[in-house]
């Protein structure tokens, strides 16, 4: 019938399910953060390097979105916007630093003629990557560059983190005990209010409609209902790992083998530029522990570049950290980069054409 998904689509993404499920419980058993993440996308990644693309759909893909941006909201207690208020310079700086080494990166590649055309500026943002991507895309950079680099920044990004993540984590950890899918009590109540606030959320989203909406939402709506009317939002684990998987197949969608081979040339450079950036982030990290003090594992965590989304999910699943000084962090440049990153991206992007004329 007109409308629905053949045989062959089904058949592929009952696949695709069928090998990320193992993998993604073999991985949170090799306490693997994210591993409901990270199975997915790999997996993801694997059947479109065979040209086999299955992308969520939209409406799906909002779902996940909005419902990571609740679990962000209860991550996030009143106290911390306290905490960004009482020490708003160290967010200020931790934001920009990440911001002027992503900026210096991309002009370097730019100047360099690494990247072609402005696909550096755009593609070295550090946030926000589908809004980059479509901003690019309408701004005339080479669209399948910028992808490349946005989400192998998200994936390289991702895969560190979580190393780093079980690397630190401490050895009483045992997430074997903790692996059930199914929360043994929910309240029904509570559970059908998030429903609805989610119903109502996807429809804000549908009237104003911008870059990363249903996150920004989920998280403003979250905070505001949690904060001022009492409310307790519900997220069973099942629904949290739904939405981790379709969020790492929408990134490992990505990267199909017609768009990696495409850009086969430059991808040392694009691995290279990629790289710095990590490192300078955790040579940021370092100077939160040396100067403020802040536990190591929440540090780098914190000043992770992106995407928020995957560093939230890491977090989540990694003990013993400061959860809401992580997401914090995160939000204040998620939150930036929409702001101001196109604003800044298309005045360095002038400024590169003035010079490549």
């Amino acid at each position: 019938m007109r409308g629905f998904p053949s045989f062959r689509v089904l058949f592929l993404w009952l696949a695709l399910i069928t090998v990320s499920l193992p993998i993604a419980i073999g991985f949170h058993y090799l306490s693997i953060p994210a591993a409901f993440l990270l199975g997915p996308m790999l997996t993801a990644i694997f059947f479109a390097q065979k040209n086999i693309v299955l992308k969520p759909h939209k409406q799906i893909m909002n779902i996940a979105q909005v419902t990571l941006g609740l679990m962000i909201a209860q991550m996030l207690p009143l106290q911390t916007l306290g905490e960004i208020g009482n020490h708003v310079w160290l967010f200020i700086g931790g934001v920009l630093s990440v911001l002027i080494a992503s900026t210096l990166l991309s002009a370097l590649l730019a100047y360099r003629r690494v990247v072609p055309g402005t696909a550096a500026i755009w593609g070295s943002s550090p946030g926000a990557a589908a809004a980059m991507t479509l901003l690019a895309q309408e701004y005339g950079a080479d669209v399948k560059v910028v992808a490349l680099m946005q989400y192998l920044r998200v994936i390289l990004v991702t895969l560190t983190a979580a190393i780093v993540a079980h690397i630190f984590m401490p050895l009483t950890h045992h997430p074997s005990a903790d692996l059930t899918l199914m929360d043994g009590t929910i309240n029904s109540v509570g559970f059908v209010c998030t429903l609805a606030l989610i119903a109502c959320i996807l429809l804000v989203n549908q009237i104003v409609k911008f870059p990363a909406g249903p996150l920004i939402i989920a998280i403003a709506g979250g905070l505001a209902i949690n904060y001022w009317h009492g409310f307790s939002i519900t997220l069973p684990k099942i629904l949290l790992l739904c939405a981790y998987a379709i969020i790492g197949w929408h990134i490992g969608a990505k990267f199909t083998g017609n768009a990696t081979r495409y850009t086969l040339r430059i991808l040392p450079n694009i691995f290279l530029s990629i790289a710095l950036l990590i490192g300078f982030c955790g040579l940021l990290s370092w100077g939160l522990v040396h100067y403020f003090d802040i536990e190591p594992l929440t540090a780098y965590l914190a000043m992770s570049p992106g995407g928020a989304d995957a560093i939230a999910i890491i977090a989540s699943g990694t003990p013993n950290i400061d959860l809401s000084f992580v997401m914090a962090m995160q939000t204040c440049r998620l939150l930036f980069m929409l702001i101001f990153g196109p604003i800044l991206a298309i005045q360095a992007a002038k400024l590169v054409n003035h010079h490549q004329s």
